[in-house]
Parts: structure tokens; C-alpha cells; sequence
């Protein structure tokens, strides 16, 4: 058993070889390592991404891909796999095969694509994970395919140079950029760099404020 503790310890996860490693507090971040086969974990409270060990155990990392999984990943490939090679994919790219005659829409964030495939579902709906998330390699799974990007307000120029190189080194797909987001934006959402998720979670919040202030003068009608 490997802690590492501080007085408010609240997180824990497996290791590779299925002990436990406790890590921080909510106010500590710290990196990760590999040594002896044994695994620790990176921790904040904005946990969003994982990956999978050679063993099949699910290891947490924090978001933006951090120096912690960089660092296991490169003792994996030093002492347990000299060959091993991170191959990312899209969130969402197992729908790909389900419907191969759809149009595909990418969002930056998970979440996004989530919403997304409920608002607008005559798209399928993947993520690339981050702004930097539209890598050739990884874009090679949309060969024939039609490609709408939905990038978040402020990332539209970066995004469109991306949907032009994509089209050259992957010219059976055609890639094109959503451009409403950055059209419209409000200087809050240009300030908060929001995306589509964001302007739908603050239109329902300003309905349902709206609804709530209509029962209430029902009420003080009655």
C-alpha cells in the first residue's frame, strides 16, 4: 500500500497491480508516477478525462491531459512495453459505425456532443477532447464521410485552418466549419469562450426563471 496524504484525504484509486493509492485534498494537485509497477494518480476536482492501463484498470487523470498520465505512460513505454503507443480516438467514434451515411458534427467538449445529439440528432456526434484534438491521424477514421465542426466562440480561426488541412491530407472527407456561434456571440459568451452547451444551459435557466416568476403572480392573484 502507497499513500500519499494530506489532512483531508478523500480520493482514492487502483493501481495497475490492484493496490490502492490515496491522493490529495481538493486544494493539492500532484503528479503521478510509475515506480515498481505501482501506479499513483494525479487528482482535482476537474476530473475529466481517463485512460485505460495495459491491464485493463481505468487510471484517472486530470484535465488537458496532465504530467501525470504523460509520466505513466512513459514508464509504460520504458518498462512494460518498450513499443506501447497512445492512440487516441474521437468521444463518440463508436457511432460511426452504427450509421455510416450520416453527417458528422465535432464539439470540443464531451458534454457539448452530448447535448448536442439531443438538440440536433440528424447529426452523429463526436468530440475531439480539446481545442488541439483535430490531429490528421486521428481524423483518418472520417475518410468519405461529411464533417461539420462546431468549435467554441474564439476558436473559429483556428478550427477553419484546421477543416483547410484536413481537406488536403484527408481528401476523401470533406470538412466544413459552423459558423453561428462565433457570428452571434454575446460579449459574455466571447469573454467565457462559450460553446452551443452554454447558450443552451443559460437559455433554460432564463426560461425556467421566467416560468417560476409567472407562478408566482398566479399565485398572488389567486
Amino acid at each position: 500500500m502507497v499513500k500519499s496524504e494530506s489532512p483531508e484525504v478523500r480520493k482514492s484509486v487502483s493501481s495497475v497491480d490492484g493496490q490502492v493509492v490515496k491522493s490529495e485534498s481538493p486544494e493539492v494537485r500532484k503528479s503521478g508516477s510509475c515506480a515498481d509497477g505501482l501506479m499513483e494518480k494525479s487528482e482535482s476536482r476537474e476530473v475529466r478525462k481517463s485512460v485505460s492501463s495495459v491491464d485493463g484498470q481505468m487510471v484517472k487523470s486530470g484535465s488537458s491531459l496532465s504530467n501525470a498520465r504523460s509520466s505513466c505512460l512513459s514508464d509504460f513505454r520504458t518498462s512494460r512495453l518498450s513499443d506501447f503507443t497512445l492512440q487516441q480516438c474521437f468521444f463518440g467514434e463508436h457511432l460511426l459505425v452504427e450509421n455510416p451515411d450520416a453527417i458528422i458534427a465535432i464539439t470540443e467538449s464531451e458534454k457539448t456532443a452530448v447535448m448536442a445529439s439531443i438538440m440536433m440528432p440528424q447529426f452523429i456526434w463526436l468530440a475531439a477532447g480539446s481545442l488541439y484534438g483535430l490531429q490528421a491521424d486521428k481524423c483518418r477514421v472520417l475518410q468519405n464521410r461529411q464533417v461539420v465542426l462546431f468549435p467554441d466562440v474564439g476558436a473559429y480561426s483556428y478550427w477553419a485552418d484546421c477543416a483547410r488541412t484536413l481537406n488536403l491530407k484527408i481528401p476523401t472527407a470533406n470538412f466544413t466549419v459552423h459558423t453561428e456561434m462565433e457570428q452571434t456571440a454575446t460579449p459574455h459568451e466571447r469573454t467565457t469562450g462559450a460553446d452551443m452547451a452554454d447558450r443552451w444551459i443559460a437559455e433554460w435557466e432564463e426560461m425556467k426563471g421566467l416560468a417560476q416568476s409567472c407562478e408566482l403572480q398566479v399565485i398572488s392573484c389567486r
